[in-house]
């Protein structure tokens, strides 16, 4: 009975509380901007998103889905770039793109500029609302690429020579089993992270004319912690085998929608070098996702703090540089015939060397 009575007792108490404090889930709005703003000085077009941090009463699924729930309207924003020995304003507009299907809503506005960016120096971005007055603002130290793949970047047999150069010399993959390795030299003054891919140009013989198209081959990223030291050298090592390589072009090729009624021949490589900053390591890290049962993640921003909202910060997002160097190389004629008899390849109607043969053998 006593039992009965205490328990009876708790419940008048929880009532009675429940009844004087309200549980306010929904807190006062407060601006706070998405910005992903990563430049790379070698683009001739700069792309900026910022996106709002939407809150509302809904099922958020379905407000992510709605435009104006994420995308600030014509004219809200005034976004501009400022060199630190240049005074001039870069100023960016307004543009709408179609972004890939996913949670949000796929028309996105972004903005965007043509001027040339410096490779030294640091820029001060500066987002403003023109309807609050609100302003946010991040600081970046400018990164320029690599030194130019010539002479010294790769090591032979596998670094691109110009394409004038002896057939001899050109590209070839076509060994299987072989393990091939390219060595890329660089210093920690042109970035913090690093990598490495490989575009792999083939012509497509339509009746109405040929079209150029390609399939990419990318490494993982690499830090500066896997550099290998030769000599008075620092290389970054990325290795592979003919084999792994023909496999990943065969799925890349199959995600492009290819016309299999007219043939395609492989002629040359592209081969590209990516570099950022340790800001945009930082970011990648901590935006990955996360592997912990509750699956919270860490919100990255290098904004000011000049507006007091989300963790200290006027807008949560990254501001900061990327850079590109890029070669292209010719192909031996093994290589290309490996793509017609290869079997991850030549379903696509890849030509031999001297175009006598489409297809599989």
């Amino acid at each position: 009975m006593k039992i009965i009575n205490f328990i009876f007792f708790l419940v008048l108490i929880v009532t009675f509380f429940s009844c004087k404090n309200e549980l306010k889930i929904n807190a006062p709005y407060k601006e706070i901007p998405s910005i992903y703003a990563v430049l790379n000085p070698q683009e001739t077009i700069q792309i900026i998103r910022v996106n709002k941090v939407f809150l509302g009463d809904g099922d958020a699924n379905q407000m992510a889905k709605i435009s104006d729930s994420i995308n600030y309207q014509p004219g809200d924003l005034t976004i501009s770039l400022k060199h630190s020995v240049n005074t001039n304003d870069i100023l960016f507009r307004d543009s709408m793109i179609i972004a890939s299907e996913g949670a949000f809503n796929v028309n996105q506005r972004v903005y965007v500029c043509s001027q040339k960016l410096a490779t030294s120096g640091i820029y001060t971005l500066t987002v403003k609302n023109n309807k609050t007055g609100n302003v946010f603002t991040a600081k970046s130290l400018a990164l320029d690429s690599i030194n130019p793949m010539n002479n010294g970047s790769l090591t032979p047999p596998y670094y691109p020579y110009n394409l004038n150069e002896d057939p001899l010399k050109y590209i070839d993959y076509s060994e299987q089993t072989k393990l091939f390795k390219i060595n890329v030299e660089c210093n920690k003054e042109k970035g913090k992270i690093f990598q490495v891919a490989m575009r792999f140009h083939f012509l497509e013989y339509f009746s109405s004319g040929n079209v150029s198209n390609f399939v990419d081959y990318s490494f993982t990223n690499k830090d500066l912690t896997n550099i290998t030291t030769i000599g008075a050298f620092s290389f970054l090592v990325s290795e592979f085998r003919g084999s792994d390589l023909f496999g990943a072009l065969g799925i890349a090729l199959s995600k492009k929608n290819l016309n299999l009624n007219y043939p395609r021949k492989l002629y040359k490589i592209q081969y590209f070098v990516y570099s950022a900053t340790q800001e945009y390591s930082d970011y990648l890290k901590i935006s990955a996702p996360s592997l912990n049962i509750a699956q919270s993640n860490n919100l990255y921003s290098n904004f000011d703090d000049n507006y007091g909202a989300f963790s200290g910060k006027g807008a949560i997002g990254i501001f900061t540089f990327r850079s590109r160097c890029s070669v292209s190389k010719g192909v031996a004629n093994d290589f290309i015939t490996q793509f017609q008899r290869n079997s991850f390849t030549c379903n696509y109607r890849f030509y031999n060397a001297d175009l006598t043969r489409q297809g599989c053998p």
